[in-house]
């Protein structure tokens, strides 16, 4: 028969699209890691990353926490004792984090330090809360941040905690980690009994309002 014959569209289907999305987002070297990893997503605790920090560029940092959601939001330490909040898009894959050295109890972290037993006691936190604080007892420390915790998909605490043996001299608070991390959490010592943190000065006792986290 005469006429001309009918162009049938070509049908992409939407799967196909959305990973080749996917593909385009999410940085080579964080696929093959998750990849090779077997998990849902690109980057893990204390990997070494590079972060986009808005109006700077492009720094480098530490994870130190991740929060699932929506969207996983990852804190990453940078120079300066500051903080940055970043999806995976502002990221940007340097190293996997090493493995943590083997803890031993009792040893500071350098020598010279004496343990906080009995010079430091008590809670310490931001005089306005909520926020992070932090537990002096016995020559051993307890930080608790405000966090989203997940387990099985599901919102199971809106904290989390790191437990660290104390140690003190020179003016300075040492926190060493029990899981072996290298977490910088530097703390200076106030003439008036107050201590400086990465998340501002803290004071004892803490006010109950800035435990409601």
């Amino acid at each position: 028969m005469g006429g001309s014959a009918m162009r049938i569209p070509k049908v992409v289907s939407m799967a196909v699209v959305l990973s080749l999305l996917i593909l385009a987002l999410v940085p080579a070297a964080a696929r093959a890691q998750a990849g090779a990893a077997g998990v849902d997503r690109a980057y893990h605790l204390h990997d070494k990353v590079q972060v986009n920090a808005r109006g700077v560029g492009w720094m480098d940092g530490e994870i130190v926490s991740i929060a699932d959601g929506i969207e996983t939001e990852y804190k990453v330490a940078v120079s300066g004792n500051r903080f940055l909040l970043a999806s995976y898009h502002d990221l940007r894959f340097v190293a996997a984090a090493p493995a943590a050295p083997a803890f031993q109890a009792g040893q500071a972290p350098k020598p010279g330090l004496a343990s906080c037993a009995g010079k430091f006691e008590g809670r310490y936190g931001p005089a306005a809360g909520p926020g992070p604080t932090i537990m002096f007892h016995s020559g051993k420390a307890t930080l608790r941040e405000p966090d989203m915790v997940m387990t099985n998909g599901k919102l199971s605490a809106q904290t989390s905690e790191k437990e660290a043996e104390c140690w003190t001299g020179g003016g300075k608070i040492y926190l060493r980690w029990v899981d072996g991390s290298q977490y910088d959490f530097p703390i200076d010592i106030n003439d008036d009994g107050t201590i400086d943190t990465p998340e501002g000065e803290w004071s004892c006792p803490v006010s109950v309002d800035s435990l409601s986290s």
